[in-house]
């Protein structure tokens, strides 16, 4: 770290300029409840428009560990977004979410 308002030692790739505006870290939301919205539309605008970049995701049921019986429950409220979800455990979630661009 570099006490404020010196010069870097080393010059920057990019500069930004920003003066007069706020400029602030990514919020992370614990209590995220995206799994399934990313899958639809992986953007997530209206997170990065609140200015959170992190999701701790899980608080209630589970995207992954799917079973025929929870798929029934879950497919007909997917299909109006062309959604399939073709996982049933974790890792094959995961592995659906990564070839949209979403990291774990």
């Amino acid at each position: 770290m570099r006490r404020p308002h010196t010069t870097p030692t080393c010059a920057a790739k990019r500069f930004i300029e920003a003066k007069g505006l706020v400029v602030r870290p990514g919020s992370i939301d614990r209590l995220g409840q995206s799994e399934f919205a990313l899958l639809i539309d992986n953007r997530s605008l209206s997170k990065l428009s609140q200015g959170i970049t992190t999701e701790i995701t899980r608080e209630g049921a589970s995207a992954a560990a799917q079973n025929q019986r929870t798929l029934a429950q879950l497919q007909p409220g997917l299909d109006q977004y062309h959604l399939k979800v073709v996982w049933t455990t974790l890792a094959e979630y995961l592995c659906a979410t990564g070839k949209i661009g979403h990291t774990a």
